[in-house]
């Protein structure tokens, strides 16, 4: 039986036809591009917009950041190569007003839309104590990056806690599905 394969040299790949038994499927040239965070420390947050900042990627076995995508101390997750990515992010807020309204989503190149579907938002109610998740997909090409925010409308004493974490990864397939309800 023939199957073809793919050799990485220089960075490029070359198609060979070899007489082989086929193993597990093979990724050549696959550039590493995903990253699993943890808060480094408590972030103070503000009225309007906080960025997550100064995560750590290491210090357990869940923890990583491979190819170096994510850039700890600014908060940013940066794509390696063009490609379809799945990212999560989970916030813990103490101390949080319970008649504030707060929003939190992933950003793309720092811009804050709270229509791109990774976003949440929390109204008001609740004790000083919130929990806020959101997960999707989003296209990057090289050189964009993904990164966290969060949103008080009102208050200015609150922390986006240690127990926070952020991760994206990018698929190895090209085909992906992401849809936002309308009305």
């Amino acid at each position: 039986m023939l199957f073809r394969s793919a050799k990485c040299s220089a960075g490029k790949a070359k198609a060979t036809t070899v007489a082989a038994k086929p193993t597990k499927p093979q990724k050549p040239c696959q550039v590493p591009n995903g990253a699993n965070a943890d808060l480094r420390k408590n972030i103070p947050g503000r009225r309007g917009w906080t960025q997550a900042k100064n995560w750590k990627s290491s210090g357990n076995g869940y923890l990583y950041n491979a190819g170096g995508s994510l850039d700890e101390q600014t908060g940013r997750f940066t794509a390696r190569t063009d490609g379809y990515f799945f990212c999560a992010a989970q916030a813990r807020l103490d101390g949080a007003s319970s008649s504030s309204i707060f929003r939190m989503l992933i950003a793309i190149n720092n811009r804050r839309d709270t229509n791109n579907g990774l976003h949440v938002i929390d109204g008001n109610g609740g004790t000083g104590l919130r929990t806020m998740s959101v997960a999707g997909t989003i296209e990057l090409k090289k050189g964009q990056y993904a990164s966290v925010f969060v949103y008080s409308s009102t208050d200015n004493s609150y922390y986006v806690q240690v127990d926070s974490g952020f991760s994206c990864n990018k698929f190895s397939t090209s085909v992906v599905f992401h849809a936002d309800k309308v009305g």
